[in-house]
């Protein structure tokens, strides 16, 4: 994996050339949120990827 440069980064933001072919919202959504043994949630994951932690934790969420 390589880092990406600043001016990679940047164009990220910038509008596509291309007309929107969806649209969402983004009220009335449900985010749960558990913290989890950062091992085992390690153990799901595939080569190469890796668990993030907050504070020393993994968390675990689901918005349906």
């Amino acid at each position: 994996m390589t880092t990406p440069t600043l001016a990679q980064r940047l164009a990220e933001r910038e509008r596509p050339d291309t007309a929107a072919f969806g649209y969402q919202r983004w009220d009335q959504l449900l985010f749960l949120h558990w913290a989890y043994d950062a091992a085992v949630i390690q153990r799901t994951l595939p080569p190469g990827l890796t668990v993030d932690t907050y504070d020393g934790r993994a968390f675990l969420g689901v918005v349906p």
